[in-house]
């Protein structure tokens, strides 16, 4: 008789993480909500001379009168329907992003507590941030070279508007990873794979065709093979079972 033992469970993995990841998430949508307030590219020279622009088309600029020696001072949305369309566009597509970051965390947690993981909506709005970041980047570089003739990113610097969008989708997309890889380990512990336990008689198995001892699992050289070579199990026993069966 062979009896094979099921394969032993693996310790289950800590999966205490998925309670807390949300954390990257939300301080993700933190930090791109800082950036949102905060102007996207800026220009600042020798004499004192600024220009300053967020994500939604908001301009503040800053300008040294040699002649006068005044400073002369102006904000306001940009006029120009190149610059001011796409920056609007764009900007309430990542704004509305950003507020369901921020309102994701809560969503996950109560799922979680359900025995679900949702996640998915984290790599959802990092994407949307991202890209309309990046649309919003060559839309200013198109409206700068009609306008002026010159590249926006020749002209300016990038600020904590735009660098701020790249590392709160960071977090986020981090978030996003983290979850689903702990996701899938927990299940692999809690569902494991086992061997079934199985008793071979002599009974089960056809005659001739016997290749391995039902005692130990040792290779039959021969079909005139006796005994086992490894545990001396009596292999004849197996047709005699065989033959009886036939003969009832």
């Amino acid at each position: 008789m062979l009896k094979n033992s099921s394969m032993p469970i693996r310790t289950p993995i800590k999966t205490d993480i998925l309670k807390y990841v949300w954390i990257f998430p939300y301080f993700g949508a933190v930090i791109a909500f800082i950036a949102f307030l905060t102007p996207a590219a800026y220009m600042e020279d020798m004499v004192g001379n600024s220009f300053y622009i967020w994500l939604w088309g908001f301009v503040r600029i800053d300008v040294y009168d040699p002649y006068t020696y005044t400073d002369l001072e102006g904000a306001a949305f940009s006029t120009n329907p190149d610059i001011l369309i796409p920056s609007m566009t764009c900007s309430v597509i990542i704004f509305i992003s950003i507020i369901i970051s921020f309102a994701s965390p809560f969503i996950y947690r109560k799922h979680l507590k359900e025995g679900k993981e949702r996640s998915n909506f984290w790599l959802g709005t990092s994407l949307i941030i991202l890209i309309f970041s990046i649309v919003w980047m060559i839309a200013m570089d198109i409206a700068f070279d009609i306008g002026i003739g010159v590249g926006f990113w020749s002209y300016l610097d990038p600020g904590f508007g735009v660098i701020g969008m790249f590392l709160g989708s960071g977090l986020m997309i981090i978030g996003f990873g983290i979850s689903k890889y702990y996701k899938k380990r927990q299940l692999e512990v809690t569902m494991p794979k086992k061997r079934i336990d199985v008793e071979i008689t002599p009974s089960d198995i056809p005659l001739g065709i016997v290749k391995f001892c039902p005692e130990c699992g040792q290779k039959v050289v021969t079909s005139e093979q006796k005994f086992c070579i490894g545990c001396g199990y009596e292999l004849q026993q197996l047709h005699r079972g065989q033959l009886e069966e036939e003969d009832d």
